[in-house]
């Protein structure tokens, strides 16, 4: 409630200074209307000039009355104000004994809000650092995944381009024996067709 009634307070009192700044204002510039006009023996006064002037006199009113009211707003709030505090230390004054037990409790209090408070900011700060680490590692395992898949393509490239023999398996040199085998054989077969016929014209 006081710490209302001070808001309250400060807020009238800037209002009944910007109302007297407004009037100051306009009262200059009524002041300055008129010493122009006096200095100027020749110049006429018309209409505009007259309008000009009735302005600037609206202007000067409706900021004494601005004025008037913020200090009457100002008035009240500050004997609002004044009659909480003066309420205030009463009840200070009457529960004064109650206050002196209950302070350490107010102060510790403050204490651990104090730490609380400390403590979620810190919390605030690893969880963010946390969001960011995972973030880390989630592109490193992305990376690690991509390296993985290209040092497999590589190995498969390789077997494929460089496959070795099987067991049992014959090269270029087995076809050149099995051929002259067969030649050979085939030899051998002739010779001894040709020693049967000799054989029979002889006999």
């Amino acid at each position: 409630m006081i710490r209302q009634a001070q808001v309250e307070a400060q807020k009238a009192t800037q209002e009944f200074q910007r109302a007297v700044e407004i009037l100051r204002a306009a009262k200059e510039t009524i002041a300055l209307a008129e010493e122009r006009l006096l200095e100027e023996d020749s110049r006429q006064f018309d209409s505009a000039w007259q309008e000009m002037l009735n302005h600037a006199t609206q202007r000067v009113m409706e900021a004494e009355q601005a004025r008037t009211r913020s200090e009457a707003e100002h008035r009240k709030t500050a004997a609002n104000y004044n009659s909480c505090i003066s309420h205030m230390r009463q009840l200070e004054k009457k529960l004064k004994r109650s206050i002196n037990k209950s302070r350490p409790y107010f102060e510790l209090k403050a204490k651990y809000y104090l730490q609380l408070e400390q403590l979620k900011r810190h919390v605030d700060e690893h969880q963010a650092k946390l969001v960011v680490a995972k973030a880390e590692y989630r592109t490193a395992l992305s990376n690690l995944e991509s390296i993985s898949e290209e040092i497999h393509a590589q190995r498969r490239s390789l077997a494929m381009g460089t496959r070795e023999q099987g067991v049992g398996a014959e090269g270029d040199g087995g076809n050149d024996d099995i051929v002259n085998f067969k030649m050979e054989s085939d030899g051998l077969s002739m010779v001894s067709v040709s020693i049967d016929e000799e054989a029979r014209q002889s006999q």
